[in-house]
């Protein structure tokens, strides 16, 4: 998701340097503006804190059930992501 995500602030010239980076600026640039649904923007902050506690927190582990959720919401924006790089037209070209 972040790959993703991180491609498309690319693709429009915006250079996030971190993960809160890119959240961030997919929020302002894109959900803000309704140009992404808001629910992907949560999507993909629910995929950070699943993935800092499932790599940092030993004693709280992601469930079963979280894991399938995020797995969908993970394709769904990522398909979101790639229709929206398709309409996109190289930096610097008219």
């Amino acid at each position: 998701m972040f790959s993703a995500a991180h491609a498309f602030l690319l693709s429009k010239g915006i250079r996030p340097t971190s993960h809160g980076g890119t959240m961030g600026l997919l929020g302002q640039h894109f959900v803000k503006t309704k140009e992404l649904d808001a629910k992907h923007g949560k999507a993909l902050q629910r995929a950070y804190h699943l993935r800092q506690r499932g790599d940092y927190e030993i004693y709280e582990p992601v469930k079963r059930d979280e894991a399938r959720l995020i797995l969908n919401e993970a394709k769904e924006f990522i398909s979101v992501v790639e229709r929206m790089l398709a309409q996109v037209r190289p930096l610097g070209k008219g």
